[in-house]
């Protein structure tokens, strides 16, 4: 079945006019990264989702979660990133579908939180963060 491109939004960072590394709050506070919104108009559709989070970490190993919310509550996509050294940079890949998304206008919001805090874990986003998404119907 041959899909259509119907709209493509790319996200603009939500940290303002912040410079430098963003903390990354412990569960359940996340931050906010990127977010871009999309209308949809047939009740048949996808709507392909991708980003990069860039991420470092302070302290020993920490976990963090990365999500993806749909109109800032329903979690659409979750995965638990374990960084595996301090001060190295990780780029954390996205991509899914979320299908067959509710008819209507949708936001779509990137977000990081820190698992398991404790006194010896710690971890900050330095870029790059993108987050895009394409409506095929």
């Amino acid at each position: 079945m041959v899909k259509t491109i119907v709209d493509y939004q790319i996200s603009q960072p939500l940290i303002g006019t912040t410079t430098g590394a963003i903390l990354i709050p412990a569960s359940p506070s996340a931050v906010s990264l990127a977010e871009f919104g999309l209308n949809v108009t047939s009740a048949v559709n996808d709507v392909v989702i991708q980003g990069l989070v860039g991420i470092t970490s302070t302290l020993l190993l920490p976990q963090l979660a990365v999500k993806v919310l749909r109109d800032h509550s329903l979690v659409v996509f979750a995965e638990q990133v374990n960084v595996t050294s301090v001060n190295s940079v990780e780029d954390v890949p996205i991509i899914f579908t979320d299908i067959n998304a509710p008819m209507g206008f949708h936001s779509y919001t990137l977000t990081v939180e820190l698992l398991f805090p404790s006194v010896t874990t710690g971890a900050f986003v330095i870029g790059p963060i993108t987050l895009s998404g394409t409506l095929l119907q």
